[in-house]
């Protein structure tokens, strides 16, 4: 039996308004959310992980200002991710998710030959790399002219899961100074 690939992508292409600064750039550690991010991925069952951003070395948006579930649909797409089975979709601004996280998340999505995400969180999640999603994510789009990462998950089978009450605070995104000051807080304690 052929082994399921998994892609993954880093959601890096937002402009920081909020938080005032470049969140791929911030350090923890010593060591940027953007890295972090990438190691997180390669530490869980994804196979090989692009950076979807205007970084050096990053995937530009094709379709920038668009929104993250508009970048999501060109992700899966995209010739790169040719041969992989499913894509796992990660923010860069969220610095708590673990290498097992994910792995769940994956794990549910091939059981389950499903979309995959927590409730309430739709990010992380995990997409089947379909052509169906990608024909009705067009065709959705084309009606709408907006996506909603809710409505790009919930494309084809998708399996929401609780998350574990004590993994809630993986699930953290630092959008604004007092989101960052709360992580950091959380880190000392």
């Amino acid at each position: 039996m052929r082994q399921v690939k998994v892609a993954g992508v880093i959601l890096a292409g937002g402009h920081s308004t909020r938080m005032g600064q470049d969140k791929t750039q911030m350090l923890v550690d010593g060591i940027t959310l953007l890295e972090r991010s990438r190691q997180c991925m390669l530490a869980s069952s994804v196979n090989e992980v692009w950076i979807a951003g205007p970084q050096e070395g990053a995937h530009p948006d094709r379709r920038s200002g668009m929104g993250p579930a508009v970048v999501i649909l060109d992700w899966l797409k995209s010739p790169l991710l040719n041969g992989f089975d499913y894509c796992v979709v990660m923010p860069v601004d969220m610095p708590l998710v673990s290498p097992q996280m994910l792995n769940y998340l994956i794990e549910n999505a091939i059981r389950n030959k499903s979309a995959c995400y927590f409730k309430h969180y739709f990010l992380p999640c995990v997409l089947p790399l379909s052509p169906t999603v990608n024909e009705v994510g067009e065709k959705l789009l084309s009606l709408e002219n907006k996506l909603s990462i809710g409505r790009l998950l919930n494309l084809g089978p998708a399996l929401e899961l609780d998350p574990h009450p004590r993994d809630l605070n993986e699930l953290i995104n630092l959008n604004h100074p007092q989101d960052w000051d709360h992580f950091i807080g959380l880190r000392e304690a």
